[in-house]
């Protein structure tokens, strides 16, 4: 519903609530009171003015509405909001004006081609279009009842140069090219959406799939008089459409094709998708009624056979499924002009592994595990493992029984899906509860190896609950602790429901490393954690690198001479290069500073080995001035005996540069 009309169909709605009044329905697309002379209005390609000739009892009014386009920045490329989205606005004219458009026209008829655009009462509206250069296009000019739900539609068509479409098998399109024009015969195999039209048409050389079909006044089927059901499209027909081809990831389509004839098929299949009760043996059956003789029923899969017939009903028998997840086979029904598929479903023979079964599990269904591992637990739940895969059990505010890390539980509850990853929890309709049974407790627990996603959270994903980890400042509000990650520009860690005794309070402010369980992205930003554990982060570490600055500070305090007990991190900009990377000795000598400049405060990475503490050897990558590098070492500030002058420093061969421009390899 439009904007527009919002408060008019709130007093529509209140007046049918207090009275019994009849509502006026719309006939053929027109109301007794609100309707137009003619649906359907064409103007020849070379131009000319239409008229459209309208009967109404008030005010009323043509939908418009403007073209929103994508805003560029100055180097021409699209601009996107800290979510990520594109940003638009209103596309405008020349003086800078707001382009308005007449709705349902794929913005090619505009305000100025239509006069009046409103009025009160019956009124004669004049379309006026230059000569078409280009292929024919088509629209739909909706006319709005002012006070009411009512508007009349009129169709109108700009002749244009005729599209010649080649005359290609399926395999043709497929080999084909995009934007151009094919013209394919092919029975229709798979109804997929009828609002717009989405089928594939199959012949003899291969299948593409038709995304959205027209009639031949530019309708979808969703739009036309008569819906789907006017373009008598049924599967098994064989159907002659044209359109333009197009490769959307991979698959071939025409697009808003139009439907130039269509030939029924002769036979029914039903049903036309069949999912099996169970991954066991079994039978099941198919009806096809058909006019002729000449039926044939076949099967893609050696697992699924066809063994009985009776009055029109095919028996088909099915093996058991080895497999550890579903299978699929295609039941062609074949007749003496055309086919249609049945595609077949076989569930997913149940692994040894409880929580991997109930993962696999459809969701709102009623699932159990007995004696699987508890690996880290929240205030809501826990988390759960069967040795393959992990799971989180929601118990909700009040857990009962409060299970710790190292208990052993027996489980019973419904799968669900909660944030895009599975679950365990309880449900009213229909009524499933969740039970939890300890068995023993104090067992050990291996974790997983982490996967670090500090410099992916943008772009993480993930369909399961992964052990993840990921370094940040803690922003703690209320109940809610999240993590801001330095940059980040779309996502933050959260920390879901953190039992108290991980202290993470304390690291209110702090830069921690978290490492725990993925719990599924919320708001379309907050990549959840149950957290298992945390550490805080020291200056210096790999997680926050000192900036040459804080190199230089820390190692006065260290004392002349003196060495760092621990490898340090430094970061900073290459300012000045005394020796690069040679292969005689393997090492080189270089200057960074925060800023790259050779101005301010300097510190030294001397004799530093190459990537992961090796000798440079030809080929390898060399440094240069402005290079960004992570040093890691020992550091010290030297003392010269000589001149008693101070370098802030690495101990000479006792560092290496740990990644340079970004790269640690």
């Amino acid at each position: 519903m439009k904007l527009k009309y919002i408060f008019a169909s709130i007093a529509a709605g209140a007046a049918l609530l207090a009275t019994s009044c009849t509502v006026d329905e719309p006939v053929n697309g027109a109301y007794s009171d609100f309707s137009v002379e003619k649906n359907n209005i064409t103007v020849p390609k070379a131009g000319g003015t239409a008229t459209i000739n309208l009967k109404a009892p008030g005010a009323w009014s043509i939908v418009t509405e403007p073209k929103m386009i994508d805003v560029k920045d100055a180097n021409g490329k699209t601009v996107k909001d800290e979510n990520g989205k594109k940003v638009q606005t209103e596309e405008k004219d020349a003086s800078g004006n707001i382009i308005q458009y007449l709705a349902g026209t794929d913005y090619w008829l505009t305000v100025d081609d239509v006069t009046p655009l409103s009025g009160s009462g019956d009124a004669t509206v004049k379309v006026t279009l230059p000569a078409n250069d280009g292929t024919t296009k088509s629209g739909q000019i909706e006319f709005a009842l002012a006070n009411s739900f009512k508007s009349v539609f009129v169709n109108i068509i700009s002749e244009g140069t005729p599209i010649v479409a080649s005359a290609a098998t399926c395999q043709e399109v497929i080999d084909g090219t995009d934007g151009k024009y094919y013209l394919v015969s092919g029975n229709v195999t798979r109804l997929v959406n009828t609002e717009y039209g989405n089928f594939d048409i199959t012949d003899e050389t291969g299948t593409v799939y038709v995304y959205g079909i027209k009639n031949a006044s530019g309708q979808y089927p969703k739009d036309a008089d008569g819906g789907w059901e006017s373009f008598g499209i049924e599967l098994g027909d064989k159907v002659t459409l044209q359109g333009p081809r197009k490769n959307y990831n991979g698959t071939i389509e025409l697009v808003d094709a139009e439907v130039i004839k269509v030939e029924k098929s002769l036979f029914t299949v039903d049903p036309t998708e069949i999912v099996l009760p169970t991954y066991e043996a079994g039978d099941t059956t198919v009806t096809v009624e058909c006019k002729v003789p000449g039926i044939g029923v076949y099967s893609s899969a050696s697992w699924l056979k066809v063994t009985g017939y009776n009055d029109n009903v095919y028996t088909l028998s099915y093996e058991e499924n080895p497999l550890y997840e579903a299978r699929t086979a295609k039941l062609t029904v074949k007749g003496p002009e055309s086919s249609i598929d049945v595609n077949v479903t076989q569930p997913a023979r149940p692994t040894p592994y409880d929580i991997v079964n109930a993962i696999a599990s459809p969701d709102k269904s009623e699932v159990s595990a007995t004696h699987v591992l508890v690996a880290a637990v929240c205030q809501r739940g826990f988390v759960a493992t069967d040795g393959q895969a992990y799971i989180y059990v929601y118990q909700g505010s009040n857990p009962s029984p409060a299970v710790k890390v190292g208990d052993y539980v027996d489980f019973s509850g419904m799968k669900t899906t909660y944030n895009g990853v599975p679950e365990i929890t309880s449900n009213k309709e229909p009524a499933i509860a969740l039970t939890v049974t300890v068995e023993s407790s104090g067992n050990p627990v291996v974790l997983p190896a982490a996967k670090d996603i500090t410099s992916t959270i943008d772009t993480y994903t993930a369909t399961a609950a992964e052990f993840i980890t990921f370094a940040g400042t803690l922003k703690k509000s209320g109940s809610y602790y999240n993590v801001e990650i330095e940059g980040a520009a779309k996502n933050m860690g959260s920390l879901t429901y953190p039992v108290a005794d991980l202290g993470i309070d304390a690291f209110d402010g702090k830069m921690v490393r978290y490492y725990g369980f993925y719990n599924g992205l919320s708001g379309g930003k907050y990549v959840n954690m149950i957290v298992t554990s945390v550490a805080e982060i020291a200056p210096g570490s790999l997680d926050a690198p000192f900036t040459a600055s804080e190199a230089i500070a820390y190692v006065g305090t260290l004392g002349a001479g003196n060495t760092s007990e621990k490898d340090m991190y430094v970061k900073g900009k290459i300012s000045s290069v005394k020796y690069t990377f040679s292969a005689n000795y393997g090492t080189a000598t270089f200057n960074i500073s925060d800023d790259g400049t050779t101005t301010a405060p300097q510190f030294t990475a001397y004799s530093v080995y190459y990537f992961n503490n090796t000798p440079w050897a030809e080929g390898n990558k060399q440094v240069a001035v402005g290079d960004d590098v992570v040093l890691c070492g020992k550091i010290m500030l030297y003392k010269d005996s000589k001149t008693g002058a101070e370098t802030p420093e690495t101990a000479s061969k006792k560092a290496w540069l740990y990644s340079l421009n970004g790269n640690t390899e």
